[in-house]
Order: C-alpha cells, then sequence, then structure tokens
C-alpha cells in the first residue's frame, strides 16, 4: 500500500468526507475505490476496442449499401 497525499478545495473536501461517510467508507478507501472502478472501466474499454480492431472487416459484399445524401433527405412529393 502506497501512501499518497492530494490536494483539495474546502468544498471538494466537504463533498468527498460526506460521500464517503454515507458509504461508511474513509475518505481514503472512498477515493481508493473510485480510482480503481475508473481503471476497470478504462481498461474494459482498452480491452473491447482490441478486440474489434483485431478482427477482419466485412467484405464489401456483405455491406449494405450507402444512401446518398439526397436519398436521405428525399421526401415524398406531394401532388395536387
Amino acid at each position: 500500500m502506497k501512501n499518497v497525499t492530494i490536494s483539495l478545495d474546502d468544498e471538494l473536501a466537504r463533498w468527498a468526507r460526506v460521500a464517503a461517510a454515507k458509504q461508511e467508507l474513509s475518505l481514503s478507501a472512498y477515493l481508493a475505490a473510485l480510482l480503481r472502478e475508473r481503471m476497470d472501466r478504462d481498461s474494459d474499454y482498452e480491452v473491447a476496442m482490441r478486440r474489434s480492431l483485431a478482427r477482419a472487416p466485412l467484405p464489401l459484399a456483405w455491406r449494405k449499401r450507402v444512401r446518398s445524401r439526397d436519398e436521405i433527405h428525399e421526401r415524398p412529393r406531394i401532388r395536387r
């Protein structure tokens, strides 16, 4: 376990102490949990991105035809 000193403005420190107390945690344990959650989320994203980029692209024949801008915004003509 490594000790780290951080500086927080008064408002942020007050908010963090209250948030930690609501979860019955020390401020140190609360901040460690927040940082661990963020690290895990970033790690999960990196793994998913690498897995996605490792896949071979689909052949062009399997892809749907991309519609033109005019086709996307085409409106039905009103007969009079």
